[in-house]
């Protein structure tokens, strides 16, 4: 996740946490595989309930706790929020797919995943894939 902060901040001046904070529910999603158990923790931390469920539907939870987090807070949610246009989305990935941190993760990440981690980060949250199919809530609707 700091590899691609870091091509925000030091292409567009971005602040290095706001774009982490942007980016990480869609880099979680990413890495969904790399550490499922690693994940359900995190649902389990921020107060999901996970019990009987499988360690993908409970990662899936602790991305959309995230999500939802980030809402209540009022953090800006998407890059276009704060002003990055699509069109940097190559650039970005570029940069950050030559920034050293980037070895440091928990699975190799490609140009097109960078490029796709960047591009689901302008998607609303109303309008993103929230995998519904597997966890039966109720969801607050972010416009």
């Amino acid at each position: 996740m700091h590899a691609l902060g870091h091509s925000l901040s030091g292409l567009l001046d971005l602040p290095e946490r706001v774009g982490n904070a942007i980016l990480l529910p869609h880099v979680m999603k990413a890495y969904l595989y790399a550490d499922v158990r690693g994940m359900a923790k995190v649902a389990e931390a921020l107060g999901e309930s996970v019990a009987g469920l499988s360690e993908r539907v409970a990662a899936q939870r602790a991305i959309d706790a995230v999500m939802l987090l980030m809402v209540d807070v009022g953090l800006p949610i998407t890059l276009g929020k704060v002003g990055v246009d699509r069109n940097a989305v190559s650039a970005l990935s570029e940069q950050a797919l030559h920034d050293p941190i980037l070895r440091s993760n928990p699975g190799a990440l490609h140009r097109e995943d960078i490029e796709a981690i960047y591009e689901d980060a302008f998607i609303e949250y109303a309008e993103a894939e929230m995998d519904s199919a597997t966890v039966q809530r109720p969801r607050a609707r972010i416009h």
